[in-house]
């Protein structure tokens, strides 16, 4: 190592070796950092846009099951004849708002088959119906609505275990 003039401005104190700021063999191929840079630089900008793609169409597929679970609740408590009528609406109006939202935010084909998501709109209807049927402060649904809602419930649950199986 020769001293040059650079290498005695760094020195603060004499005898005490001070670390280099660049690698020579950097200062000789500056094209070669840039390329490596650049390319970094790329592979890091493709992971920061491929990631919130996959997580978001993860986030969505989850929040499609948990609106199935929460709808395949609503089912068994309007069945059951003594929901009380105030927080079923509101959980109907959950369920409604929750699914617009997912529609919204995502775009439909990469969320889920078409199919699917007419049938948790049809689902979010029958709901709806579902909460304007009371009695007292109770849920009573007439028959046809709850042969329609069970319908559509097995519908859905049919629907998901196809697409957790994997097949279109």
């Amino acid at each position: 190592m020769g001293d040059t003039a650079r290498d005695t401005q760094v020195r603060a104190r004499p005898g005490v070796e001070s670390p280099r700021v660049c690698d020579p063999a950097w200062r000789c191929l500056p094209i070669t950092r840039f390329v490596t840079l650049a390319a970094a630089a790329l592979l890091l900008l493709a992971l920061a846009v491929s990631a919130p793609a996959q997580e978001a169409e993860q986030v969505a597929g989850e929040q499609l099951r948990d609106l199935n679970r929460l709808s395949s609740d609503l089912v068994a408590r309007a069945r059951s004849g003594s929901a009380p009528a105030t927080p079923f609406r509101i959980d109907a109006t959950v369920y409604r708002e929750a699914l617009r939202q997912v529609m919204l935010l995502q775009p439909p084909p990469t969320v889920a088959p078409q199919a699917l998501l007419i049938d948790m709109v049809r689902m979010a209807a029958l709901l709806n119906a579902a909460a304007e049927c009371k009695t007292g402060r109770y849920i009573t649904c007439p028959a046809d609505l709850m042969t329609s809602l069970e319908s559509q419930q097995g519908r859905l649950d049919a629907a998901f275990a196809t697409l957790a199986a994997g097949a279109p």
